[in-house]
Formats: structure tokens, sequence, C-alpha cells
């Protein structure tokens, strides 16, 4: 079967005439969007939104709690709880930007000339 080839990345216009590509994805084009962007920094880093979230998360937590009747029960609760927590944290850090890891200093050790030997 022959292997379908690469698409150009399309640009799309922003309002404010930033362009990003399609392939950058929805987090991408939300941290473009600039007064949305401050609006949400404003939301998350408030007290109230720490309060609710942390009272929706246990009222979550409890109406779940009842639903693990049996060992099934138990792990799909816990698959639902996982994906609440990981929506909350992407959520609060949709407006960061990713950072690039941090190279070591030091990569020497990675070169050996010596061949492995098992030990």
């Amino acid at each position: 079967m022959p292997q379908p080839k690469p698409q150009p990345a399309v640009e799309m216009g922003m309002s404010d005439g930033k362009k990003i590509s399609i392939f950058d994805g929805p987090a991408a084009r939300f941290r473009l969007s600039g007064k949305k962007m401050s609006g949400h920094h404003n939301l998350v880093d408030s007290e109230s939104f720490d309060t609710s979230s942390d009272a929706a998360m246990c009222q979550f937590v409890a109406d779940l709690a009842v639903e693990a009747t049996d060992l099934n029960a138990a792990a799909c609760v816990g698959f639902r709880l996982r994906g609440a927590v990981e929506f909350l944290e992407r959520f609060k850090t949709l407006g960061e930007m990713p950072k690039a890891p941090k190279r070591p200093d030091n990569l020497d050790n990675l070169r050996s000339t010596e061949p492995y030997r098992r030990p």
C-alpha cells in the first residue's frame, strides 16, 4: 500500500494578523489569541477558581465513589478520575508556552570508545 504524501502546513490567519499552522493544534491557536489569553490567566490565577475547581473535583470524587461496587466498576472510576485530573491540569496550563527540555552540560559519558560487554 503506498504511503500518503505529507501535506504542507496550511497557515491560518488570525484576526490580529498572526499566522499559525493548523498542525500546531488548538492550544497553539489559543495562545495566539491575545485578549482571551490574558482573561484565561486572570481566571486561572484567581482564588475563586482554585476554590471552585477543588470543590468540583471533591464532589466528582464523592459522586463516583458510590459507583465503585466491584473491581471492574472501580477500574472505570479510576480512569474517569484520571481523565478529570488531566483535563483540569491541561485547562490550568493551557496558556503556558511549552518549554524545550534543557540539554545536559556533559554528554561525554554517552560516547564510549569501549565495546559494550555484558556484566
